[in-house]
């Protein structure tokens, strides 16, 4: 190859240890897919889904319903918070766990604080109107969730998993990292 672009630091770093005659060659160009103008002018007429119950905190996660998001290990922390916290999750996306993921929600007792909401072509109403943007995730390409969110002004707390968190979030200043699982 003549070049090779790598969407964070992280994954530039994976491709040198598997090639590493290609070192001298990478270049990292973050995916970075910002909303555009007219879909942040959406976001702001429009409103949301129904909102949760006034004075609700409101989580958003947003992903496909995949091992690679974790959220079972989110769904398990959610439960481990007093039920007297007016806390709720929305979920955008769908996938091939949603049904699992739907019966530990019950199983845990979250059924009433946790909405399934599916794929949604306009997720930025939503994280326009979230309290807090989660991404639980056990690995990312770079986590172009997390830029979209920040943009729409809602604060963002992400796993610090391999690979794009860390280099998009500064870790108590624009967000907070956690550790996986």
């Amino acid at each position: 190859a003549d070049g090779v672009i790598a969407l964070s630091q992280g994954v530039a770093g994976e491709i040198r240890d598997l090639v590493p005659k290609l070192s001298e060659q990478i270049e990292v160009i973050p995916n970075v897919g910002l909303p555009l103008p007219a879909q942040l002018a959406v976001a702001e007429e429009l409103p949301a889904c129904k909102p949760h119950a006034e004075g609700d905190l409101t989580l958003l996660a947003c992903g496909r319903l995949t091992k690679q998001k974790d959220y079972p290990t989110l769904f398990r922390a959610l439960a481990g918070i007093d039920d007297d916290v007016p806390l709720r999750l929305d979920m955008l996306g769908d996938g091939e766990l949603r049904g699992e993921l739907e019966e530990l929600a019950q199983e845990l007792g979250l059924k009433d604080r946790v909405r399934f909401l599916g794929f949604q072509r306009d997720p930025y109403s939503h994280m326009k109107r979230a309290d807090i943007f989660v991404l639980s995730s056990r690995w990312e390409g770079f986590g172009n969730v997390l830029v979209e969110a920040m943009a729409m002004g809602t604060p963002v707390i992400s796993t610090d998993c391999p690979h794009g968190p860390a280099e998009i979030i500064r870790d108590g200043e624009t967000g907070l990292l956690v550790p996986p699982g």
